[in-house]
């Protein structure tokens, strides 16, 4: 008698393997953009333009923890999206603007403060670790999740293995997502956030 084929089960294997497809050739396309281009990373709170975060080249261009943002490059700060949008799209030599406010600091008020992009050569070593830190670890992790599930899609602990391979790209934060378009951003966000919740558990 012939056995009958788990035709749902791998239904939603290939539209998990889709989804996943999508955002890591993305994802990976733009870590790859950004070897040709130095920029300085400032990271809002979520859902405040409060600052938490700046790396130090933005540190010294005078952006600092704490800090209201108010506007990027001119254009009143809506959400994480804008920004992230003009990192995206910055191009060498033309610096990024933001208008930020601190409070409580010696230098209290208003202020617009100029983030530099610059072209930097490409190195071997840097290219080379990126790739292998956001491209082949996560396809080794990803392929062998996928492959356990398809051979086995009856067994529980295939997809329970797969859901954890699942998990590991998302470990590290870049902040490319921000720099989607609208639609693919809040896609994106969501399906990191997920995954990444999904990791301790």
């Amino acid at each position: 008698m012939p056995v009958k084929r788990p035709l749902f089960r791998y239904s939603i294997l290939v539209l998990l393997f889709a989804m996943t497809a999508s955002y890591e050739a993305r994802y990976v396309r733009d870590i790859l953009r950004d070897q040709t281009r130095q920029t300085y990373a400032v990271v809002p709170q979520a859902g405040s333009n409060q600052i938490q975060n700046v790396d130090p080249g933005a540190a010294r261009a005078g952006v600092h923890v704490g800090d209201l943002l108010l506007a990027v490059n001119g254009v009143p700060y809506t959400g994480t999206g804008m920004l992230g949008q003009a990192f995206a799209l910055a191009t060498p030599d033309v610096p990024i603007q933001l208008t930020v406010l601190s409070q409580g600091t010696a230098e209290a008020g208003e202020r617009t403060v100029s983030l530099p992009v610059t072209e930097t050569p490409v190195k071997f070593w840097v290219v080379a670790s990126n790739l292998m830190l956001y491209f082949f670890l996560p396809a080794v992790s990803l392929l062998l999740g996928f492959w356990v599930a398809a051979v086995r899609p009856r067994d529980p602990l295939a997809w329970l293995l797969l859901l954890l391979m699942m998990t590991f790209p998302h470990i590290i934060e870049s902040y490319k997502v921000w720099g989607w378009g609208p639609g693919w951003r809040e896609a994106g966000m969501v399906y990191h956030a997920m995954l990444q919740c999904s990791f301790p558990l």
